[in-house]
């Protein structure tokens, strides 16, 4: 294989992830962005064949290798926001998946653009307010569970009180049990925010990987949105109650992209 083969093969593999991506039914916005990466890297794989049916001279060659090295530049530059491509892939998909779960919800897609510095409190600032039809205490979620509800809402913009904050309390029963119990915010010895399990009746059944859902009690939070999965029991056969340590199903530390029920209005706040 010569030195020459070894970028061709690499275009050539390139070109048939982006064009993979872009046969995606149903998703515009990546269909644009894959077109704009394939273009290029289809008419560079099919420039020397070109040549070769041409008779071609020397400065012929010479300005047509300047004009592929700009084309590879650019298509260098595109290739970088493959990642991301990709990223958007993953998000439509997620979408549509939630689009089809069966549930009635009304979806606002809104985008994370602050947190709190503080660290006092677990809070998202999202892109999204009053002028969209935000009200404070709806629900907040992403594709893989539950977020948090709206704490504070502006005319463009709202704050998210995360199910990790101290304050926060999600009535939440086991998937496998029926089990019921409280889901609320703890900080670790080192500051980190983590979920926990409390005010389960003794003799109630609990495992390390059963999946809790938000009951729907209280009318804060709609029945049946995924909030975790629980870590570890923790055994306490002198207490009321059981108790657990309980990892989110959504990625609270990385939020980008997230979506308010606008149909679910509850029917207190609590804290």
């Amino acid at each position: 294989m010569t030195r020459a083969a070894g970028p061709l093969i690499l275009l050539v593999a390139l070109s048939a992830f982006v064009i993979a991506a872009a046969s995606q039914p149903g998703l515009g916005i990546v269909h644009e962005l894959a077109l704009d990466i394939v273009g290029p890297i289809q008419r560079i794989v099919s420039a020397p064949a070109r040549g070769l049916r041409s008779s071609a001279t020397i400065d012929e060659i010479a300005a047509e290798n300047q004009r592929l090295r700009a084309e590879i530049e650019t298509f260098r530059i595109q290739a970088m926001r493959a990642p991301e491509l990709a990223r958007e892939i993953d998000r439509l998909t997620a979408l549509l998946d939630l689009r089809r779960s069966g549930t009635d919800w009304l979806w606002l897609e809104a985008r994370i653009i602050g947190h709190d510095p503080s660290n006092l409190m677990r809070v998202a600032t999202i892109d999204r307010g009053e002028n969209d039809g935000v009200t404070e205490g709806m629900t907040v979620m992403t594709s893989q569970g539950l977020v948090g509800r709206i704490h504070q809402r502006g005319r463009t913009a709202s704050r998210v009180l995360l199910i990790s904050d101290a304050t926060s309390r999600v009535n939440a029963i086991v998937q496998r049990s029926r089990a019921r119990g409280v889901v609320n915010g703890v900080r670790g010895p080192a500051g980190e925010a983590g979920l926990h399990l409390k005010d389960v009746p003794q003799g109630e059944s609990l495992a390390a990987g059963d999946r809790l859902v938000t009951s729907g009690l209280g009318g804060i939070f709609p029945s049946g949105v995924l909030i975790g999965t629980i870590a570890e029991v923790q055994p306490r056969p002198t207490e009321m109650s059981l108790e657990a340590t309980v990892t989110a199903s959504a990625m609270l530390n990385q939020l980008e992209v997230v979506y308010v029920i606008l149909n679910h209005q509850p029917l207190r706040l609590d804290g």
